[in-house]
């Protein structure tokens, strides 16, 4: 299992890094990317109740604003702009690598309060996105940061890492 899950870890990363770098990247790529890394973690956590379910109960109230916000990103971008969202934000990047870390912790069973300060960053990082796309007047995708998105709102420019929200 950790095998598998690294494996998915590192094809997540790479995935879009490669494809902008082929300059095969475009925004339903971007979109089935951000679909599938939710279907991803969700499963991964489904695993984690399974095998460890403490940390999760524990947790539930955490998890349940993270999951709220997840579907008010959604409905956010539908409602507003047709579409589902993929906003590719620096935190969301970071999460994910803090996440990876987290699952292995709780896989293997490591005490401590970790994982309530991981999905305590978690809820920022869900606020920022919300936010993302809150701000922006028409849809785009690989905003960097709710900052980002209020000069896209004020139609200011701002630059995007080329790798990471190119």
């Amino acid at each position: 299992v950790l095998a598998l899950v690294s494996a998915c870890i590192v094809a997540d990363i790479l995935d879009g890094i490669i494809a902008r770098h082929l300059n095969i990247s475009h925004s339903k790529f971007r979109v089935l990317d951000t679909t599938f890394d939710l279907m991803f973690y969700l499963t991964v956590l489904g695993y984690i109740w399974r095998v460890n379910p403490m940390p999760i109960e524990v947790n539930s109230g955490l998890i349940s604003l993270i999951l709220t916000l997840e579907i008010l990103l959604y409905l956010t971008s539908i409602l507003r702009f047709g579409r589902l969202p993929s906003p590719h934000a620096f935190l969301s990047k970071t999460w994910g690598l803090y996440l990876a870390i987290e699952f292995f912790l709780l896989i293997l069973q490591v005490r401590g309060n970790h994982f309530t300060v991981a999905l305590l960053f978690g809820v920022i990082v869900h606020l920022d996105r919300l936010l993302i796309y809150v701000f922006i007047k028409y849809w785009d995708h690989d905003i960097p940061s709710c900052y980002h998105a209020w000069l896209h709102r004020q139609g200011k420019p701002f630059t995007r890492h080329k790798l990471l929200n190119g």
